[in-house]
Formats: structure tokens, sequence, C-alpha cells
């Protein structure tokens, strides 16, 4: 499950039109960003979170990934977070 996550990242992130990370800490960066997402997802998915909680949760993610990195970076991460959970849809800023 994992790796394929990690598969689907990475060939994302190869695989862009433009250079998704300029280096390794940005790439670590993101990538936290997005297990928080998917996490996030996870708990509400399950019940753990509130939908407002869940919503704020993505909001406040997507808001430091635009700010700290791009537009761009911010709808990647959602669109990798969609992917792997449709579910979210409902929750997603």
């Amino acid at each position: 499950m994992y790796r394929l996550f990690f598969l689907t990242l990475i060939s994302t992130l190869l695989f862009t039109p433009k250079a998704f990370a300029h280096n390794d800490v940005e790439m670590a960066n993101v990538t936290r960003m997005i297990g928080w997402m998917q996490a996030t997802c996870t708990y509400y998915k399950t019940g753990s979170l509130s939908y407002s909680n869940a919503q704020i949760g993505l909001k406040v993610a997507l808001k430091i990934l635009t700010e700290d990195h791009s537009l761009y970076k911010a709808n990647t991460a959602k669109e990798i977070t969609l992917e792997k959970y449709p579910s979210c849809v409902d929750i997603m800023p």
C-alpha cells in the first residue's frame, strides 16, 4: 500500500510539466504535507474527525503549501490526495 503511494508520488514528481521540488528538503516538506492531508482524510473517513475539523485541517495544509512553496504544488498535493481518497472530495476546500 505504501509502496504504491510512493511510486505514485515519485512518478508524479518526475513527470510533472514543471519541476516539483528544487531540493530534497522541499520535496520532504511537500511530501510531509501530503501525508498530513491523507491522514486527515483517513481520520475523517473513520469518524475520528468531524467535517469542520477535517476541512480546517485540509485548508491549513493547502495554505501552507501555497505560501511556502507554490499554488501548483498545493494543487498537485490536492490531486494526489483525492486520487487516493476520492471520498474526501466533500471536505476538500
